[in-house]
């Protein structure tokens, strides 16, 4: 048993040396390229850009945390299909997976509609305030 934990473990670190060293090897390929990256983040961070208007902030805000619920939700069907293999024919764990596994389902069928009405709100107001006056098209040119 110690010696997979020691392959397991050695296996962890290697992979997590491979992703961090992505962006080392990116950066040293092609420096303006990186640079360049680096200056439009920049921008963004420091107002370089054009501001957001209040209903892309308020917008982000919800989807992130949508997204965040999300999360959650997926971790929680995953926790109870643990629960459920490893209950071992106990009917009170089984019981207890089944209800976790149906309230995180009903859980992300909600968080997906939310993000759905989001998503169609943001964009509406977001169109509506960048629309012109003569409902949202232009007049063709001649």
């Amino acid at each position: 048993m110690k010696s997979f934990q020691k392959i397991f473990l050695t296996c962890c670190v290697l992979c997590s040396l491979a992703v961090l060293s992505l962006p080392l090897l990116s950066l040293a390929a092609g420096t303006d390229e990186a640079l360049n990256k680096l200056k439009t983040v920049g921008g963004t961070a420091y107002g370089a850009e054009e501001p957001r208007s209040l209903p892309e902030i308020v917008g982000g805000i919800i989807k992130t945390a949508l997204t965040l619920l999300g999360v959650i939700a997926a971790i929680l069907i995953i926790y109870s299909g643990y629960v459920w293999m490893t209950a071992r024919g106990k009917e009170e764990r089984v019981t207890k997976a089944k209800d976790t596994l149906e309230a995180a389902i009903i859980g992300l069928i909600i968080v997906m509609a939310a993000y759905a009405i989001t998503y169609f709100v943001v964009n509406a107001m977001t169109s509506a305030v960048t629309s012109t006056p003569s409902g949202g098209t232009t007049p063709p040119t001649p």
